[in-house]
């Protein structure tokens, strides 16, 4: 994650059939725009993907803080070849460390507290990990239809979560690996649920596990977070401001 220029999972090829139903899609979107895709030669996702990167490169790495960046959002489940019209963007987030504030480690604690995560040590997070990457196999294998953001269920971003996390645990971060490792063991399990429920009860087992482990299990310790986290919410935003006001003009 720390390259500027490669902070995006591999985009795999995809088959003609399904570079063709894009091409149709987008050409739809671009009818009801009142748009003309052949006035220009329209840019490809490969090409969008080139240019996100050049601008990291001169423009986000000046970012105090900057460590690194990684695209987020649909672009990710796209082929290289299909069409990206200029009506739509590219969802960029640079990684910051040591950013250009006061320094506020009580607020990071708080918040992996406010997560259930702040107890958990390195082999209880490396048993998740293995949850969820054993949960994120038997999606892949076994879905046959539409499942909420199965478009991150590809063969090609495996290692971007498994790897990336792993690197996270190795360098002491244990717990913030969590927040990659929850989301996608929960998409996963859920791919599972509607495509092959007979086939989910390990990963329900490892479900039910992190539920107990992170309180959620407790309705009424659950509520009792709410203004912990409306007020963490509120001295973040202000920190983000303050570091905003002094970035140079």
């Amino acid at each position: 994650m720390g390259s500027a220029t490669a902070f995006a999972p591999d985009v795999q090829e995809t088959d003609a059939a399904t570079v063709e139903a894009v091409v149709t899609w987008r050409r739809e979107i671009d009818k009801v725009l009142g748009k003309n895709m052949t006035r220009t030669p329209p840019m490809n996702v490969e090409r969008a993907i080139a240019l996100a990167k050049e601008w990291v490169d001169t423009q986000g790495s000046w970012t105090p803080g900057f460590s690194g960046a990684h695209l987020a959002g649909g672009i990710l489940s796209l082929p290289c070849q299909a069409p990206f019209p200029p009506y739509l963007d590219v969802d960029v987030r640079l990684l910051l460390t040591d950013p250009p504030t006061e320094g506020r480690p009580d607020l990071h604690e708080e918040a992996l507290r406010l997560l259930g995560y702040d107890r958990f040590d390195r082999r209880r997070v490396e048993a998740y990990l293995a949850a969820c990457a054993a949960a994120f196999d038997l999606a892949v294998a076994v879905k046959d239809r539409w499942a909420p953001f199965d478009f991150k269920l590809q063969p090609h971003v495996r290692p971007y979560i498994v790897e990336g996390a792993r690197e996270m645990i190795d360098e002491g971060h244990h717990r913030e690996a969590m927040f990659w490792i929850v989301s996608f063991l929960i998409i996963a399990h859920t791919a599972i649920q509607w495509c092959a429920p007979e086939q989910a009860g390990t990963s329900q087992v490892a479900v039910d596990a992190l539920t107990a482990d992170v309180g959620l299990a407790d309705p009424a310790a659950l509520q009792a977070r709410g203004p912990r986290l409306r007020a963490l919410a509120a001295a973040v935003i202000a920190l983000a401001d303050g570091a905003v006001d002094r970035l140079p003009a």
